[in-house]
């Protein structure tokens, strides 16, 4: 098992290898968007970090394709199971259509992610979006929200500091940034 975040992506990715012998993907057939529950346990480890932030389980994932397909022998084969968050799924299933008067631009994206992005399964309750400066005036037009909240991150300059430019949105396994 293999999870993915990243500054530089929007969502949450990981996959699984099997090397298997009894025929899964014929036995269990596997369309994409199957729900994968993932929890992750460590000996002597509690529900918690050592600074208090809490550990998630089960970490929520879904099924996108199956990769790398091959027979090892008449009898075995080897296959990879590429998953996504849900707010990857939540993304290629909306479009925001919307018009913002007189916000700013960290409450425009904090208002697409929790209408059209927050997940409903429990895995990341919270979006941290830190104050912007500028006040913006636009119409989000039949766009993915992923689309205009990079868009809008590419606008923003901070409250607190005007001069840097440096917004980017991820999502990371305690939440999204």
């Amino acid at each position: 098992i293999n999870i993915y975040e990243s500054i530089f992506s929007n969502s949450l990715t990981a996959n699984i290898t099997f090397d298997e012998a009894i025929n899964l993907p014929a036995r269990i057939p596997i369309v994409g968007e199957e729900m994968i529950e993932i929890e992750i346990e460590s000996p002597g480890m509690g529900d918690t970090f050592d600074d208090g932030t809490p550990i998630f389980n089960p970490l929520v994932m879904f099924v996108h394709k199956t990769v790398n397909q091959q027979l090892k022998t008449p009898q075995s084969q080897h296959f990879s199971l590429e998953l996504v968050s849900e707010q990857y799924l939540n993304n290629a299933h909306s479009r925001v259509s919307k018009s913002y008067n007189n916000m700013r631009a960290n409450l425009i994206a904090l208002d697409i992610w929790s209408n059209y992005l927050k997940p409903e399964t429990g895995n990341m309750s919270s979006g941290i979006f830190e104050p912007t400066a500028r006040i913006e005036q636009c119409v989000i037009p039949n766009w993915t929200p992923f689309h205009a909240i990079n868009w809008l991150a590419k606008r923003s300059n901070s409250l607190k500091y005007p001069k840097a430019a440096n917004y980017v949105y991820y999502e990371t396994l305690s939440g999204n940034f």
